[in-house]
């Protein structure tokens, strides 16, 4: 069995890198790119395609000694519940994490970082702000 597999994904559009980091004031941020390194803003567009994309992968890059990619909390934005259990928390083995997105529907996203200490330890978790992607189907 393959990590897509285990992570629900059959056919991605592309992956979505993130660069996460602490600015000058000891602040997280958090970068989108496609593979290509062009930046990318809320919401990521699947395009439509047929058969349709059912995915997004996010994939940190970078250094990950201060923050480390550990899981992504997802909500589809239809009223359903907004809370963190079964499917809507995914963890990120190798850094990585795929969310699927049903053809037409949008996502709410925030993806959870790990703060290191400077031993590896840690110390805080860290979300991102919330991008959301809309699959065209």
């Amino acid at each position: 069995m393959s990590n897509d597999d285990l992570l629900g994904s059959t056919k991605n559009p592309y992956p979505v890198t993130v660069t996460a980091g602490v600015d000058g004031n000891n602040r997280p941020y958090f970068l989108y790119a496609n593979p290509q390194g062009q930046a990318m803003r809320s919401p990521l567009v699947i395009p439509a395609a047929q058969p349709a994309y059912d995915s997004i992968r996010f994939t940190q890059t970078g250094d990950k000694s201060v923050l480390r990619l550990w899981a992504a909390v997802t909500h589809t934005l239809n009223g359903s519940s907004p809370v963190p259990q079964g499917d809507n928390l995914l963890l990120a083995p190798g850094n990585t994490v795929a969310i699927t997105v049903n053809g037409g529907t949008w996502r709410g996203t925030v993806l959870v970082f790990e703060q290191l200490d400077a031993s590896g330890v840690v110390v805080n978790l860290v979300p991102t702000p919330d991008p959301s992607t809309q699959n065209n189907g």
